[in-house]
Order: C-alpha cells, then structure tokens, then sequence
C-alpha cells in the first residue's frame, strides 16, 4: 500500500516537474513579427507659378523676299499719287495741263520692328513641351519706292522729280500661340509655334518729291511733301484700307539654356512677312 502511494506522489512530482522546466521556454518564445508597412511614395505637385514662363524679345521684319507678289502694284499705286500731286501743283501756273503717258524707275524696299512681352503657360509643369502663349506686341512695316518719276503733257511738256513714297503702319496686337519644345529636357532644344493676332489698323502715308517742269519758258521748281494718316488717305485714293489688322505667326526656333531658368531664344518665320527674332525668357 506505502509503496504504490509512493509511486503515485512520484509520478505526480515528475509531471509537475516538467510542466514547470518547460515555463521559461515558453516565456521566452517571441511574438510572431509583423512586417513593417510599405510607404509608397507620393508625387508631390509641383507650385503653379512653375508652370509659367516670361520671356521680352525683338525683331527685325522684312517683305524682301516675297515682294514679287505685290511690288509692281505698290510701285503703280505710289508712283500715281505722286504724279497726281505733282500735276495738281503745276495746274496752279498751268491750268490747261492734261496728262498724257509717263515713266518711273522707282526701287521697291520694305522693312520694320517687332517689339513684345510673352507669358506662356506649360500645363505639364517643368518636364513639358507644349505651352499656349499670351502676348501683346509692337509691330512697325514699312513699305517704300524710291526713284525717277517723268510725267509728259499734252501740251508737249513734262514734269520730272525725285520721288519717295512711303506706306508704314505700326499696329498694337493681342497675340495668342502653341508652342511645341521638342525636346524640352535638353540644353539645346528646336521648337515650333503657331499663332495669330489681332489689333487696330493705325499708319500713315507719305511723299515727297523735288525736281523740274520743262516748258517753253525758264525751268520752274516743282517740290512738295505730305503725309496722310490711312483715314485720310482712304478717302482719296481708290482703295479700302480695313480697321482690324490681323497677323498669322508661324516660326521655328531654338531654345538655349544659358542658367538655371533662364534661356535665350532665336526664331525665323512668318509674322506678315518675314521676322527675324531673339529674346530671353525666365522659366519659373
């Protein structure tokens, strides 16, 4: 009987034995790790004003190169208004004059300015390519004869002068653009635009002339000079001149970046004619 208690009580003591040598194992057994989360990276937007881009150039323009399509007409329409006045003047002395045929040699030039301030919007921001434009302009177009004008009578006389004619208008134009950069990432970058413009019609007309009537008496003196706004010289001469000035602007460039943000431009295209053109422009 002892001996079977016994047996008991130690195979008790030997089970509590290991169930308390195993405490510590367990104590020790660490929590299962969670893997830290993955934070995914946020594309910031980049500030507004970045989208922007100020740029101030000047221009020379000129019609030189295609003034075959319209030159003979100016040379006809200003060497007319000269030989009018030039009759008109001598009428004064000479009432009976009447015109007959004429000659003149006069030399056709053209030229001008372009002036204006531009503000671009790039809607991709820093990296993008293509912008829209906004920008008002000074625009100066010149166009002139200079030469020989004879003007004969019926009378068997004839007037002949040194002449020079003049048509310059100088609008003010709103001017809106698309520019493509082609490779905007690049120091050294072509580009494209394409554009038009809208303003008011002001100019002026002008001549001038000095030389001699030849007749049966001494030489006279035949001289005089004026200029005429448009408005006026509509309502004398045989054509309509229009209020609104429109101008369609298409030019290739290129774009150098000299520092950060700031860039120098150089294009050639048409602007009514033909524009020469550099600026530099600040890349917010």
């Amino acid at each position: 009987m002892k001996v079977s208690k016994l047996l008991t009580l130690g195979l008790i003591s030997f089970w509590l034995w290991g169930w308390v040598s195993r405490l510590p194992m367990r104590a020790q057994e660490k929590e299962p790790q969670v893997p830290p989360a993955i934070k995914v990276p946020v594309e910031k937007t980049p500030p507004w004003w970045q989208k922007f881009e100020v740029e101030i150039h000047y221009g020379q323009w000129t019609l030189d190169p295609i003034k075959g399509l319209f030159e003979e007409d100016l040379k006809k329409d200003l060497g007319k208004e000269i030989r009018k006045e030039v009759t008109n003047q001598l009428r004064e002395s000479h009432p009976s004059l009447q015109q007959t045929d004429y000659t003149q040699t006069l030399v056709f030039d053209s030229g001008g300015s372009n002036f204006g301030l531009e503000v671009r919007y790039y809607p991709h921001g820093q990296e993008g390519g293509f912008s829209f434009g906004f920008s008002i302009e000074k625009t100066t177009i010149r166009l002139s004869v200079d030469g020989d004008v004879k003007q004969n009578f019926n009378d068997g006389t004839h007037a002949q002068v040194d002449a020079y004619g003049s048509l310059e208008i100088f609008p003010w134009t709103t001017n809106i653009s698309l520019r493509w950069d082609l490779r905007p990432g690049w120091r050294i970058t072509p580009y494209a635009v394409l554009g038009f413009g809208l303003g008011t019609l002001t100019g002026e007309m002008s001549y001038e002339y000095s030389g001699r009537y030849r007749w049966g008496g001494p030489d006279e003196t035949v001289e005089d000079s004026e200029t005429k706004t448009l408005k006026e010289a509509e309502e004398e001469v045989d054509f309509n001149i229009p209020n609104i000035f429109f101008l369609l602007q298409t030019h290739l460039g290129v774009r150098v970046k000299i520092i950060e943000h700031l860039h120098l431009r150089v294009e050639v295209g048409l602007w009514d004619g033909l524009l020469f053109r550099g600026g530099l422009a600040y890349r917010f």
